[in-house]
């Protein structure tokens, strides 16, 4: 028995000594360099996304999360919440000079540092990361921000979520890809401008010149890599190869069939009509069951590559009915481009309305039956072209181009509701 209690000290020691002793003479000095130069870095950035003003209002009590494509500027809005903080640091989950230690290794030296709000970017490469936040949450002498690629999932046995507010962070919408990216402050809308005719004419009129963005936008917005096209797309192509080569690996056990078979469901879903994808012919194309193709769209949405809308039906009936598949914006524009042809009109407009609108649901009827698209608040809305009928009685009918007559909305006025995120 004392045998094993001095094994364990001694290993003990070893691993304090480990920690504390290299660490401080050479690690330390990396995290306290990276994160001095990144600071730095984002002084230049002016601008910030939605999230920012609400991830400051959270109470001190809480650590915060936050989740999203990448690209979309988590480890920016990072680092600008670190410079409103004082004895802040910032460091990456996944740098290279950081895989010995786990961690609570890494923070707990910080704290010895003297540093109390720790940023860390890419949390989910840490293994048992959140084992190491509940205990330093408990331990309560850091508050701690950090950000995951992947749908971050609170767990239970970790039990995280009284002691951790979770955000996503959604692709750039239309108006904050115009202010980030062509220094344009445009003021934001909501449904109730919307709603008369005469405003909705006023609205044209007066913001009718943003219009000539949107084909920009549907090729390179929603994320912000800096360039021209080629070198957005090339960026786009290392994030998609790291999410599905790195973060998928977070959700569940994965292997070279099962990335391939995450590919080429990607590039399937991009080059597809609306409702042109479904499990059964999803299974049949990849030559996999149909519970592989729920769990492989299942895998893909909750890193993000995937948007996943259920049908507007009761419980029952759920059961019975398949998603909407959508893709963040530009990732349809992003695949096409690879493959050398234009994405299909129809399904880039309902990405553009789905990301902006967030919609409760989709509507669907029986086979042969025509039906509107989207639920939104209770309001019921038909995406289409210019020519598009009111055959289905929807609310509103989305529409290209600059017309408002009776219930028709155009689609880049879309780009600037202001829905609660």
């Amino acid at each position: 028995m004392h045998f094993v209690l001095s094994v364990e000290l001694n290993a003990k020691l070893i691993r304090n000594k480990m920690v504390y002793g290299i660490m401080e003479r050479r690690i330390l000095s990396k995290i306290l360099r990276v994160s001095s130069l990144k600071k730095r870095e984002v002084e230049k950035y002016a601008a910030r996304r939605y999230l920012y003003h609400r991830l400051i209002s959270v109470p001190k009590e809480y650590y915060i999360g936050v989740y999203g494509l990448r690209g979309i500027g988590k480890t920016v809005l990072l680092l600008q919440l670190s410079l409103r903080y004082k004895d802040s640091v910032y460091f990456s989950s996944d740098a290279s000079y950081l895989r010995p230690y786990s961690l609570y290794d890494i923070v707990e030296v910080l704290r010895k540092e003297g540093y109390k709000n720790i940023f860390i970017d890419e949390v989910q490469y840490k293994s048992y990361w959140k084992e190491d936040i509940k205990t330093l949450y408990d331990e309560g002498e850091v508050r701690i921000f950090f950000t995951g690629s992947s749908q971050i999932d609170i767990s239970h046995r970790a039990d995280l979520s009284r002691r951790v507010r979770i955000f996503e962070l959604m692709p750039v919408t239309f108006g904050e890809y115009l202010y980030i990216k062509k220094g344009l402050n445009v003021p934001a809308l909501n449904m109730e401008d919307m709603r008369d005719e005469r405003k909705r004419r006023w609205l044209v009129e007066n913001y009718a010149h943003y219009a000539e963005y949107m084909e920009e936008y549907l090729r390179t917005g929603g994320v912000l890599y800096p360039g021209s096209e080629g070198d957005i797309y090339s960026a786009m192509r290392a994030s998609v190869e790291r999410a599905i080569t790195g973060d998928l690996s977070t959700i569940r056990v994965t292997d070279a069939r099962y990335q391939e078979m995450a590919y080429k469901l990607l590039y399937m879903i991009a080059t597809s009509k609306p409702f042109e994808a479904s499990y059964s012919s999803i299974a049949n194309a990849l030559e996999i069951s149909k519970n592989t193709a729920k769990m492989l769209i299942y895998s893909l949405s909750k890193i993000g590559l995937l948007k996943n809308l259920l049908p507007c039906e009761s419980a029952q009936a759920l059961v019975r009915k398949e998603p909407k598949l959508h893709l963040p914006i530009p990732l349809r524009s992003y695949l096409n481009w690879e493959l050398g042809r234009e994405p299909e009109i129809g399904s880039l407009r309902e990405d553009f309305f789905v990301f902006h609108m967030l919609p409760d649901c989709y509507l669907k009827g029986k086979r042969g039956e025509k039906t509107s698209d989207f639920m939104v608040k209770g309001t019921v809305f038909e995406v289409g072209g210019r020519a598009k009928s009111r055959v289905q009685n929807p609310d509103y009918i989305v529409v290209d181009g600059l017309t408002v007559r009776e219930n028709r909305i155009p689609l880049f006025l879309i780009g600037f509701i202001n829905i609660q995120r």
